[in-house]
Order: C-alpha cells, then sequence, then structure tokens
C-alpha cells in the first residue's frame, strides 16, 4: 500500500493509505446519513 499526503495551504491535512474508491470532502455535506457499513456512509450531494 502507498501512503498519500494531502496539503492546504502548505499544511499537512491528511496522511494515510487511500483505498480504491475513497474521497474525502472538505466542508460542510448537509442532508441525511445512512450507515451502510462500519466505516461506510451513503449520502446525497
Amino acid at each position: 500500500m502507498k501512503t498519500t499526503k494531502i496539503y492546504s495551504n502548505e499544511k499537512e491535512v491528511y496522511k494515510g493509505i487511500c483505498y480504491v474508491n475513497t474521497v474525502i470532502f472538505r466542508g460542510r455535506i448537509c442532508g441525511n446519513f445512512k450507515e451502510v457499513s462500519r466505516n461506510g456512509v451513503k449520502f446525497s450531494l
């Protein structure tokens, strides 16, 4: 596995393994969330 680093304004905001189908959102996500597994949720934008 490969470690991924994500930066914002030259500051590291995430360091870890990004698996297939992994998405990282920053900001506000509104609406209803539905838990689909121990580590997953379903929502609409």
